[in-house]
């Protein structure tokens, strides 16, 4: 009886030949793939939901347009942007004034908002993550310290009717 050793589908399995027992691959779209490159293939695919609902959201479209596509492949493959990435910049465009979101238009403006949009994250993940230090403390104030004050106030008032 031989071990029959399968096919990982993962980028760099390919490029080394490497292959597993069936026991060792998990199945994902038809492929199978060893456990890193299943992680990885389930990480892409929430990147990639994440990034289609908010151009969904802000773009007020069902599905991203044919030349969006094109261009997340574009910055995918020739900016080095990851999917995450892309979505920020998408969400920050979204937030800024001066941008106008029209799907005619796709993802143009991503290469020119997408460190700004980093930036912005990063910011905003260092606030998050400050935590305030205090220590409660009970202040007695006695009473007769109220009435001086009172009647230090009474004696600036005047009175009119007399």
């Amino acid at each position: 009886m031989t071990d029959r050793k399968y096919k990982c589908y993962g980028k760099e399995c390919v490029e080394q030949n490497l292959k597993y027992p069936k026991d060792e691959l998990y199945e994902y779209g038809g492929k199978n793939y060893c456990f890193p490159h299943y992680q990885a293939k389930l990480k892409d695919k929430e990147s990639r939901e994440r990034l289609y609902g908010l151009i969904q959201k802000h773009f007020g479209i069902p599905y991203p347009t044919g030349l969006m596509l094109g261009q997340i492949k574009k910055f995918q493959n020739t900016n080095h942007y990851t999917l995450d990435g892309i979505a920020e910049a998408v969400d920050y465009m979204a937030s800024q004034s001066w941008v106008n979101l029209d799907s005619k238009y796709g993802l143009g403006l991503v290469p020119h908002v997408y460190e700004d949009a980093q930036e912005n994250k990063k910011r905003a993940d260092a606030q998050s993550n400050i935590k305030f230090d205090y220590k409660e403390q009970n202040i007695t104030v006695a009473k007769k310290d109220f009435e001086k004050e009172n009647e230090v106030v009474r004696k600036e008032k005047f009175d009119f009717t007399k």
